[in-house]
């Protein structure tokens, strides 16, 4: 569990938001090819859950739904409780992120995928 982080060289702006990451294999041998394509039948060993955007809206909801901390805490009670020798780590969990000019312009002009627009997000 902790913030979402990017490679230190990236067009991207930097983010701050949380997330926790479930592995029950080993990330490294996961190919790029697999990890790039979503019609890959091949295994990915491990999952990542994000606060969804609405989370980080200025408007205060109070609404756990969207707070994956609350879930994670959770998780980690039954793995501690089920499965003691499981560690559980906090720590930065660094995305892959692959992208151009392209998507850069997309994503500044306030067009990518999940913008906050005044509370509501699509």
């Amino acid at each position: 569990m902790g913030e979402v982080v990017f490679p230190g060289r990236t067009m991207a702006d930097p983010r701050r938001h949380g997330a926790a990451r479930i592995f029950w294999g080993d990330p490294g041998q996961v190919a790029l090819s697999t990890r790039w394509n979503p019609f890959s039948s091949d295994n990915i060993p491990y999952l990542t859950l994000a606060h969804h955007p609405l989370h980080y809206c200025d408007q205060d909801r109070g609404d756990a739904i969207y707070d994956v901390d609350a879930f994670f805490i959770e998780l980690a009670n039954v793995i501690r409780q089920r499965s003691p020798g499981v560690p559980i780590v906090a720590e930065a969990l660094p995305i892959s992120l692959m992208h151009g000019l392209a998507s850069t312009v997309f994503n500044q002009s306030g067009l990518g995928y999940s913008k906050d627009r005044n509370g509501a997000s699509f």
